[in-house]
């Protein structure tokens, strides 16, 4: 069966939550990302069952059926109606002085029981809630008016009408109705049907309306993309100023991952390097770092953050030769030199990955050194045991 309510419009506004950091650097966003998250959370559920439930309600079932439709459209509605509303947002099918707000019931108005003239017919959505109203409520008063209610006008459902709704043979099979007891004569005691699928196209035009809450995150996105791009990293700067500008540009666009990506590299350069022998090897890959800085630079521009990580990644990785069984080591020896309660846990494991390469290429004294600077030495001979030999690896080869 198609999908009534198209979960790509769901799908991209997850998909702008989650994998963009639009809701906190954007200040209108940000005072509505908690709104936009459980609005999405309700629409997920509700959007599956409405998918799954898209029979016409008929027989014994009818009731059941058409109620726990009306809930669930209702959220729908409701939730995104906030949502839109929240941002300011509109069309014509919300506008009371458009026909396109009277699109899917106003037959329904001007026919019996009704019988409401043209030029007074309420919205769709006014409809809409009215018709809610009835089929939820049963026996307790219906009094909000919507348009629809004389004035004292009191109505009363005793129940959902579960089959015979067809009034002629050639009328569609898809009614579902109510049974209308009325303080007014004329409606009193009277079927009001409405056709399911005029009720699934309502509900399929507020759901879509969400598009425009996606539309205009987009927009602000577009509109800070452009902005970012015009910023340029200074090549006069020094290789180190150059990667606390881009550190600082991540941070005012409030991406995290990336801000602490350059920051790696950043320690890497400002680290203490305490023994002399060392200077050589440091300053060579210190070089390196600075080597790939260009091209950092030029990525950072370009918004290719993919690159960025990559190179990145190639510079710090604290990794070798899976087929050397020392990588599990090494995670935990960082994992430890960066919490001062376990520190004492890393130092047999420090000597032992002295002994099978990282000697090679640097000299460690525990007892002298901080932690700061044993983790920018490992990283130094990870990088010439392994590192320097290999590509950098692209997430798209």
């Amino acid at each position: 069966m198609k999908l009534l309510l198209d979960d790509v419009v769901c799908d991209l506004m997850y998909e702008t939550l989650n994998n963009t950091n639009v809701f906190k650097y954007d200040e209108e966003l940000k005072a509505k990302h908690t709104q936009v998250c459980a609005v999405l959370d309700r629409l997920r559920h509700a959007t599956s069952w409405i998918n799954s439930n898209q029979k016409t309600p008929k027989g014994y079932n009818a009731p059941t059926g058409l109620m726990t439709f009306m809930m669930f459209a209702s959220l729908i509605k409701d939730a995104v109606e906030c949502l839109r509303e929240g941002f300011g947002l509109s069309a014509t099918i919300f506008d009371k002085g458009h026909p396109d707000s009277r699109q899917f019931f106003k037959d329904v108005c001007m026919n019996a029981p009704l019988n409401i003239a043209e030029n007074e017919c309420p919205t769709d959505d006014a409809f809409f809630m009215y018709f809610r109203s009835l089929v939820f409520a049963h026996s307790s008063a219906v009094t909000k008016s919507q348009g629809i209610l004389f004035p004292g006008e009191i109505q009363y459902c005793p129940y959902v009408i579960e089959h015979e709704l067809e009034e002629y043979s050639y009328e569609p099979d898809d009614y579902v109705g109510v049974v209308i007891y009325s303080s007014h004569e004329d409606r009193n005691w009277k079927a009001l049907r409405v056709r399911f699928s005029a009720l699934k196209a309502y509900l399929k035009s507020r759901y879509d309306s969400l598009s425009l809450v996606v539309d205009l995150i987009n927009k602000k996105i577009t509109k800070n993309t452009r902005t970012w791009k015009r910023v340029k990293v200074d090549d006069r700067l020094s290789p180190l100023e150059q990667l606390k500008f881009m550190r600082n540009e991540f941070e005012k666009r409030c991406d995290e991952w990336l801000s602490f990506e350059v920051q790696q590299l950043i320690d890497l350069l400002e680290s203490p390097c305490s023994i002399e022998e060392n200077q050589e090897r440091v300053g060579m890959y210190r070089q390196e770092i600075a080597r790939y800085v260009p091209q950092l630079a030029e990525a950072f521009t370009a918004l290719n953050y993919s690159d960025f990580f990559c190179i990145v990644e190639h510079l710090t990785r604290t990794s070798i030769d899976e087929s050397r069984k020392l990588n599990y080591t090494l995670r935990k020896v960082f994992e430890y030199l960066g919490d001062t309660n376990k520190r004492a846990w890393a130092t047999l494991d420090i000597d032992m990955l002295m002994k099978e390469f990282a000697g090679k290429w640097v000299s460690i004294d525990q007892k002298t050194m901080t932690a700061r600077e044993i983790e920018m030495l490992l990283t130094v001979a990870c990088y010439y045991e392994y590192g320097q030999y290999q590509p950098m690896e692209r997430p798209w080869s």
